[in-house]
């Protein structure tokens, strides 16, 4: 067993290292930048278009709150002055900013797929084709877990005015409702990954993955928020400007991070294929 973990160590150590010197020796912090400003765009349009459209949805403090999930909570001031300042806009501005969202979407997929291309040191798609697809994906994705995630809401009060509810179903929906949660960004990651990859990449280790950013991205989040409470609330220059800053810092943080699994996912790989030769 201990012969085990300390295999286990020095791989892991052995990972670290290669991501270590891909990230010195071939640069990733152009490309993490590039998508972290793609990324800020989607997320100024889809916030715009998600705030004129707020209004029509029942329960809109639950939207309102998995909106927040994605920030740290430094940062949730931004978003929070966007949303409820946008409320009110009409129909045309709704239309004419979905159209920007699945525009700047498009976008934002294309500059990953260069990312990943130059991670793999191969050429990106000729013709992108699916980056016109996903945008849709994502959409159908969002839906769905937003209405299984509201049904989960609803559904211990809609059996309890039915006179069926047990102590058994309470815990049984929210331990559903809590895996839901927690795979849903796994599964996002999951679903750039395997489809934007410019090479052939195996669908389990990408998922493996997806999960060990999101579990190694949620801490950091919480960081993030002590660092800023902290250290930047003391400084009354950067105080102002802190909610700003960190979500900025945090896109380009979730960019680099999206690059650097790439990356892992090629290593884990090619060691496997290795392996199997």
């Amino acid at each position: 067993m201990r012969r085990l973990l300390k295999l286990l160590l020095l791989f892991l150590v052995y990972l670290i290292y290669k991501l270590g010197e891909d990230f010195f020796k071939k640069g990733y912090t152009y490309h993490a930048s590039a998508i972290a400003f793609s990324s800020f765009l989607v997320l100024n349009t889809a916030i715009i278009f998600l705030g004129t459209i707020i209004k029509y949805i029942p329960h809109r403090e639950l939207v309102i709150a998995k909106i927040y999930e994605f920030f740290p909570n430094v940062s949730q001031s931004v978003v929070n002055l966007i949303v409820q300042s946008l409320e009110n806009l009409s129909a045309k501005t709704q239309i004419f900013t979905l159209v920007l969202v699945i525009f700047f979407i498009g976008n934002y997929l294309r500059t990953i797929e260069i990312g990943f291309a130059f991670v793999a040191n191969t050429k990106p798609k000729t013709f992108p084709i699916m980056n016109y697809i996903l945008p849709f994906l994502f959409g159908f994705l969002m839906l769905f877990y937003g209405i299984v995630d509201m049904t989960l809401d609803v559904l211990p009060k809609v059996l309890f005015n039915l006179h069926i509810y047990t102590p058994w179903i309470l815990q049984f929906l929210g331990t559903l409702k809590l895996v839901i949660n927690y795979l849903a960004f796994p599964v996002g990651l999951f679903v750039i990954y395997y489809f934007l990859s410019p090479v052939k990449i195996s669908w389990n280790t990408t998922f493996a993955v997806s999960l060990i950013l999101f579990l190694t991205l949620n801490p950091l989040k919480d960081l993030f928020t002590w660092y800023v409470t902290h250290i930047l609330e003391k400084n009354l220059i950067l105080t102002p400007l802190a909610s700003i800053l960190i979500f900025l810092i945090w896109l380009y943080t979730i960019s680099l991070f999206l690059l650097l699994g790439y990356r892992l996912i090629l290593l884990l790989e090619s060691l496997f294929k290795e392996k199997t030769d």
